[in-house]
């Protein structure tokens, strides 16, 4: 018997996982998650991407920090400039 996978777009495929879309974007181009690319598309196939986090211990801290991972780059990159509390 012979089972298709079914590969969807990177917005579903971060809606059904419960993560950004930035996040999952990042991950499947720096290899880290199964990725089939259509030109400038990412299909991602929901099984195996949780597979993916599963193997990587990851599927617990995404489900309990969701919030953690939506910081947008320029919050990230300005949080990485500035001095913490007085620490110069």
């Amino acid at each position: 018997m012979r089972v298709e996978a079914e590969f969807i777009p990177l917005r579903d495929a971060a809606e059904k996982l419960g993560v950004p879309m930035s996040f999952l974007r990042v991950e499947a181009i720096a290899g880290r998650v199964p990725v089939l690319r259509a030109g400038r598309r990412l299909l991602f196939n929901i099984v195996a991407v949780r597979e993916a986090f599963v193997a990587r211990g990851l599927q617990k801290s995404i489900d309990d920090r969701t919030d953690a991972l939506t910081i947008e780059p320029r919050e990230a990159e300005r949080a990485r400039r500035e001095p913490q509390d007085g620490v110069t």
